[in-house]
């Protein structure tokens, strides 16, 4: 896929497909970065961003693990198109892998009622899902009136 044709939207070329430039170059776009910006976020020059970008180098393990955290994914989606593509999902402390630990255990009613308690928890909306309910064929017209 040309680099020109990345949009915000995830391409229709699949991840894995698209160049470690071209991934970095959508990752750039999704966060409304200029390589500059995001040179001074990741912590390396601008060169090195567009040499990225261009393909006239990879990043060392140092300038991956800088990108990944810079910008807010993971270096395996950077370098191979796999993973989390927009989220650094390694847990900073102790505390933040037991969370994530007893997030994967969790029935998905479970899981939803913790995002509850946690967004009541730092004052954040409660977001509700509209439920869902199966209206027996019969009883549709009935539901109108």
């Amino acid at each position: 896929m040309p680099a020109d044709q990345l949009s915000y939207r995830r391409p229709s070329t699949p991840f894995t497909r698209l160049t470690l430039g071209q991934r970095v170059k959508w990752l750039l776009i999704r966060r409304k970065l200029t390589q500059t910006a995001a040179a001074q976020k990741v912590g390396v020059t601008q060169a090195t961003i567009a040499n990225i970008v261009n393909g006239a180098r990879k990043p060392s393990a140092e300038t991956l693990m800088k990108l990944a955290r810079g910008l807010d994914s993971s270096p395996s989606f950077i370098m191979y198109g796999t993973g989390f593509q927009l989220s650094y999902a390694e847990p900073e402390s102790d505390v933040q892998a037991e969370l994530l630990e007893l997030h994967k255990v969790l029935s998905e009613t479970e899981q939803e009622m913790l995002i509850i308690f946690a967004r009541t928890l730092a004052r954040k909306p409660v977001i509700a899902k509209p439920i869902k309910r199966k209206t027996k064929p019969h009883l549709a017209l009935l539901q109108d009136t």
